[in-house]
């Protein structure tokens, strides 16, 4: 069956066979040859116009016969669009067609006329070409610009941009502004995975290393392949380690270049030459600033304060100051490094400085640079203490709904996310699930879902809805604290707040529905994959915005409160703040609180192998008389009043065991020093990753120092634990 019109032979043409023979002779052996040519140039073999156009209307009914008819075309691939239609349908210039088409990226979706279908009149056009309207559909699904990309991928635009500048993307591109979805769907993991394994390099880094001359190029070769061999060592207080890592050259390259940039910029006069276009790129200069722009006004000689100002704009982060100031001293200790040895071999004098004289010239240009650091560059100072060693914060019902509703309405202010930072609260407070576990909980492994919604679904017990949560070996307390046969059991208020919180996930990422992390950092979210650096960097929001419950605590529970005391909160309500008529609820908090916060309490005899079991039904009484609180406060105060009558207690009786219970609280001391302590380790463990040097940007000095601060903080707490 023949594929195209060139495949039909004109001998079976209804035409005179020395015509066949004339046009045979000059190449036009088939139905294609002949609909492809001009009827002008069939009359040059020696054909009157009217037997030109008999042979060409004689070649067509051949086509039609063969099925390449409009009507049998139509019928096999729907319906076809001229030109002007197709660029509409997929929103396309004539220029990326023609593109595209020279490409071959088209060709599924083109019927050239006399080629693929016989030629006939659409509409008042006589086209040489048709699009297939069902494959430009399918075109359309596939080839997107980024920005749409993006929105489909459920990844910030910022991040395939970065991507796209770092040339990650080329393969998946097929014009300027459309690339290949399915390539890049196929592909992402991939990359992410490479940009973790290779330093930051891009055009632009080459852009800027060419933007220094030959002398600034060579001090920061002759450094960087120094440090490959050497340690750079100016003092006893000064030293920086060789590179452990062969990516650290590109690493400390591409930041001194870019230091080296922002100063000769700020030397000639360019403003706001730190402004970004995209994600990773810096903007391109001006016409004028490209005049004013002359990398020989800076010798890294004469570096001064100012200098060290230029390198400001832009870095405002702790963290990127920290490693701005490392990689930077680095190269100038290194200087220093070899002019104290110059000194040293001339031992009688250096630029007419006699060698102590030349000396504390050194030390002084040393303190000023770091002295301009600390100025310009500055990172804020925290205590060595992470999390006050003070007495755990245990709040009452009326501070916990006060600030479950603070949070809720955490737009106003001045925080993103309220419904995420209320879901840690609730998880917290109502759980009891302590934070290093929230950090690791997983949708699917951890929550009682739906699969359907991927919302945490609810069992009905006793007469109350509630969710529930497991927590496995693996992520428990020391492997040793996983949740009990009937799970954990969330109140209905809790549940909604997560739910919410989930609701408001899955509609910004619908691919992630009921998958992954439960929380994941911020501009990650779109990944199931993303997890926090650490618990502690999930609840680092807690110590920042607690400022704003000053009007909800006390000053005491304002300066000590942490996240680890939701926790704490949640076990005394049930322990010391809960009160029932019935003797067997009463006497049975104490064992759902064990059983509830996964204590692993020390049991007597009695207690141990003469006494039955918690059973579900007294542990949903006790949970839901003591967590399954209002959060509006005049309901709050009708529903504690109503407990109070009910279990015959006034509420002053209540507040007075209250204050007495709080101060013989050693055992959820320790705890809260055993959670720190797990913490720090988890921390530490990060330290030992061999990635954490590169996804951090900091050097091996900072990390060693990093750590011995932790092991002290972990010395410290054990010592707090034993006294």
């Amino acid at each position: 069956m023949a594929k195209t019109l060139y495949d039909i032979k004109i001998d079976k043409i209804d035409l005179p066979n020395e015509l066949l023979e004339i046009l045979k002779k000059h190449g036009y052996d088939s139905v294609g040859k002949i609909l492809t040519t001009e009827k002008a140039t069939i009359q040059d073999l020696g054909f009157s116009s009217s037997k030109a156009t008999i042979i060409r209307k004689k070649a067509m009914e051949l086509g039609e016969k063969a099925g390449f008819g409009q009507e049998q075309v139509e019928k096999k691939v729907g319906q076809l669009l001229l030109q002007n239609e197709f660029l509409r349908l997929i929103k396309m210039d004539r220029e990326t067609l023609i593109l595209l088409e020279s490409k071959g990226v088209l060709q599924d979706l083109i019927l050239y006329t006399g080629v693929d279908i016989v030629p006939f009149q659409k509409g008042n056009s006589l086209p040489n070409k048709l699009f297939i309207s069902s494959q430009a559909l399918k075109f359309r699904k596939r080839f997107k610009s980024l920005p749409i990309a993006a929105k489909e991928l459920y990844i910030p635009h910022d991040t395939l941009l970065g991507y796209s500048h770092r040339g990650f993307l080329e393969d998946g591109r097929i014009s300027h502004t459309l690339f290949d979805i399915n390539w890049l769907k196929e592909n992402l993991p991939r990359i992410r995975k490479e940009i973790k394994t290779r330093p930051y390099e891009n055009s632009q880094s080459k852009q800027l290393w060419n933007r220094l001359n030959r002398s600034q190029q060579t001090l920061i070769e002759e450094y960087l392949q120094y440090r490959r061999d050497s340690d750079v060592v100016f003092s006893r207080q000064v030293y920086f380690a060789q590179f452990l890592k062969d990516d650290a050259y590109k690493l400390h390259q591409l930041h001194l270049v870019r230091m080296f940039y922002f100063i000769i910029c700020q030397r000639c006069g360019i403003k706001h030459y730190w402004e970004k276009e995209g994600f990773f790129s810096y903007r391109q200069l001006t016409p004028l600033e490209e005049e004013l722009y002359d990398p020989d006004v800076f010798d890294f000689d004469d570096l001064n304060e100012e200098d060290i100002k230029a390198l400001k704009p832009g870095r405002n982060s702790s963290h990127t100051r920290i490693t701005d100031r490392g990689y930077f001293l680095g190269l100038f200790y290194y200087t220093l490094m070899k002019k104290k040895a110059n000194i040293n071999k001339q031992q009688s004098s250096f630029e007419n400085w006699a060698p102590h004289q030349a000396y504390a010239v050194l030390m002084w240009k040393a303190e000023i640079i770091e002295e301009s650091f600390l100025k310009y560059l500055s990172v804020k100072k925290y205590s060595l203490k992470r999390v006050s060693l003070g007495k755990s914060v245990y709040l009452e019902r009326q501070a916990v709904a006060k600030m479950m509703t603070r949070i809720l309405q955490g737009e106003g202010l001045g925080f993103s996310n309220p419904l995420k930072k209320a879901a840690m609260l609730a998880i917290g407070f109502f759980g009891i699930i302590r934070p290093v576990e929230i950090w690791r909980m997983e949708i699917d492994k951890h929550l009682f879902i739906n699969k359907e919604t991927g919302l945490m679904d609810t069992v009905t017990i006793e007469g109350t809805q509630f969710g529930k949560i497991f927590i496995t070996k693996e992520m428990s307390k020391m492997g040793l604290s996983s949740s009990g046969p009937y799970g954990i059991l969330l109140v209905p208020r809790a549940v909604k707040i997560v739910n919410l919180y989930l609701s408001q996930l899955y509609t910004r990422y619908p691919h992630t529905r009921g998958k992954g992390y439960l929380f994941r950092p911020k501009g990650d979210e779109w990944n199931p994959h993303a997890l926090y650096a650490s618990s502690k960097t999930l609840f680092d929001w807690v110590v920042k915005y607690k400022h704003l419950l000053s009007d909800i605590l006390s000053l005491n529970e304002l300066e000590n409160f942490s996240a680890y005391d939701t926790r704490h909160t949640g076990n005394n309500l049930i322990v010391k703040k809960t009160f029932f008529s019935d003797p067997i609820l009463d006497e049975s908090k104490k064992d759902v609180a064990e059983y509830h916060a996964r204590h692993k309490g020390l049991k007597s005899t009695n207690e141990q192998f003469y006494q039955e079991s918690l059973t579900l039904d007294v542990y949903a009484k006790v949970i839901n008389g003591a967590l399954n609180f209002p959060f509006e406060q005049n309901d709050l105060l009708v529903w504690e009043q109503n407990m109070y009558n009910s279990s015959n207690l006034l509420p002053q009786k209540h507040h007075q065991m209250a204050t007495t219970a709080q101060d013989n609280d050693n055992n959820e001391e320790a705890e809260k020093i055993d959670e720190q302590i797990s913490a720090l380790k988890e921390e530490m463990k990060q330290l030992g990753k061999r990635s954490y040097l590169k996804d951090h940007q900091i050097t091996s000095e900072q990390l060693f120092v990093k750590a011995k601060s932790i092991q002290k903080e972990i010395d410290a707490l054990k010592l707090q634990k034993g006294k």
